[in-house]
Formats: structure tokens, sequence, C-alpha cells
């Protein structure tokens, strides 16, 4: 097994390498520069020069790649244009936030998805599937910033139940515990938000996967053993579901960081996706070289996650 986590960890950087080419490539193939944003009547010419200069945009392409590289390695993404900073201290507080919310969505579809899929798969055609099914169909079907437009109205506003924006009240002076529940609070709608479609899709995902475990013969005989329904269920058939499951949770967890923007935008969440989206709009290339580095190793390490949960859950996987 550490043999081919070593081995996983390393393929990571060809596939980096290659990620990093295109991105590249595609940066710079779109229309405009690093300053074309900057509307300025006093700017002349020369002084974009300098400017564009400056962050080497008139050296070849392999040349500013290769400087990307070098520094990458070294662990110095660049000097974002746009915030004047280091890009890693950019992203660092956005990276941590994001990670905040997308663990909290995943712990909230997970622990909400599969009792719902394992309860409906049981009482299937039921009064509790139907209206299971029907919830999941609804939560699949409403947009994210509908959702969170709803939510900020009624819940936020109306009801006054928890604050509309931000990750934490601004001028409060909270330190301790108070922040805590603080930031907590505001953490609750982005959540919400940001779960509903991963909550919705997981039920159907772990419902299905249930349905087919109890059809196998290993279940029957289980039964006929005597085993009581719960153990039958849980200890046998739960084991052997989890594996389809655990494919789309791994699936989920860049979706998740990826898919994050509407959310962190509604919410104004400083968080890596609305970062990676005003990268992408003002066209700080370092920005978004960094940013889709992260995303991409989030991707390929939630992929080597769901490898080896699958050698957990079932004995007869073994990797070498």
């Amino acid at each position: 097994m550490r043999k081919y986590i070593i081995r996983r960890l390393l393929l990571i950087i060809p596939v980096l390498l290659g990620i990093s080419i295109i991105i590249f490539s595609l940066i710079h193939a779109m229309p405009g520069d690093p300053f074309a944003h900057l509307i300025d009547p006093n700017m002349t010419p020369e002084d974009k020069d300098r400017m564009l200069e400056s962050v080497g945009y008139f050296d070849p392409l392999p040349v500013q790649y290769l400087r990307w590289v070098v520094g990458a390695v070294q662990g110095e993404f660049g000097h974002s244009i746009r915030f004047k900073e280091d890009v890693l201290k950019v992203m660092w507080p956005r990276i941590q936030n994001t990670f905040v919310l997308s663990l909290s969505a995943m712990i909230f579809s997970t622990l909400l998805a599969i009792p719902l899929g394992i309860i409906s798969s049981t009482k299937q055609y039921s009064v509790f599937d139907y209206v299971a099914t029907i919830a999941a169909f609804i939560g699949l079907s409403i947009p994210v910033f509908f959702f969170g437009l709803m939510l900020i109205k009624f819940v936020a506003f109306d009801l006054g139940l928890f604050p509309i924006a931000g990750m934490q009240t601004i001028a409060s002076g909270y330190t301790g515990w108070q922040l805590f529940i603080d930031k907590a609070r505001h953490l609750v709608l982005p959540t919400l938000v940001l779960g509903l479609a991963s909550t919705a899709s997981l039920m159907r995902y772990t419902r299905s996967s249930m349905l087919e475990c109890v059809k196998q013969d290993y279940i029957r005989t289980a039964r006929a053993k005597g085993l009581s329904e719960r153990v039958v269920i849980y200890k046998h058939a739960l084991r052997n579901a989890l594996i389809p499951v655990i494919t789309v949770l791994s699936m989920q967890i860049p979706r998740l960081i990826s898919g994050a923007l509407l959310t962190e935008t509604i919410f104004v969440w400083p968080g890596l996706a609305r970062l990676s989206f005003q990268a992408i709009m003002n066209r700080d290339y370092p920005m978004i070289m960094g940013t889709v580095t992260v995303m991409s190793i989030v991707v390929m390490l939630s992929n080597l996650f769901a490898d080896l949960m699958y050698a957990v859950l079932d004995p007869r996987i073994r990797y070498q």
C-alpha cells in the first residue's frame, strides 16, 4: 500500500506539468494583456510597455513558463498583478476559507444523504421513499443562486436567524468562543446552499446502490442465518453499497471547491473560487496559474482518497 501511495503521489508531478502547460498556453492566448483592464487616460503606450516588460510579458512563452515552473517548485507562484502581493500569500487565507466551507458542506450532505438513502432503500415504495425522492429531485432542480437568494430573503432578512453575508460581523470585536460562534452562524447558509445539490445526488446514489446490494445472495444468506435486519443492512449491505458512493463522494470534493463560485459570490465569502474568477476577469496571469494548480492538486488527491477507501471497504481490493 505504501508503494502504491508513493507511486500515485509521484504521478501527480507529470499530470500537473501537463495541466500547467495547457492552462499557461490558454491564458496567454486570451485577447488583451494583464494591464488591459486599467483605463487611465494619462497612461502613455510607453508607460504601459514598461509595466508589461517589468512582469516579463514580452519574453517568449517557453521562457515565461520555465520561470513560473522554477518558482512553483520553490513554493513561489509569482507576484499578483491585481493585489500587488505574492500569489501564495493572497491565496492561503482564501484556501482556508474555501476548505472550511467545502468541508462543512460535504459533512452536511454526507450525514444527511447516506442515512436518507439507506432508509429510502429499506422502505422502497413507501411514503417516506416517495417524499425523499421528490425532495431529491427538487434539490437537484433548484439553481444554486436562486436557493441562496431565497435563504437570504426569508431566513436571514425576514426572520433574522442568520447573518446575510460575510465571514464574521464587521467591527464586532468578538474573541474566543464569541468569534467562533459568530463565524459558525455566518457559515450556516452557505453550507446549506453548497450542500443542497450534493445531498440530493448522493442520496439517490446511496439508495440505488443499497437496492442493488440487498438483492445479492450473501444478503439472503445472512438473513437465513437468523441475523437481525439491522445487522444485515448496516454491517453487510452498507459496506458494499458504499463503494460506488465513495466514487461519487470523491468526485464531489473538487466540485464543491470549484463549484463554490456562486455560493461565495452570493454570500460574499472570501474563498478560492471567487478569487480565481476575479483573477480571470482581471487577467491576473500568476493568480490564475496559482488557483488552477491548487484545484488540480485537490482533484488528484480526491481520486487517491477514493482508491484508498476502496481498499478499506472491500478486503478483496489490494494495491501492489
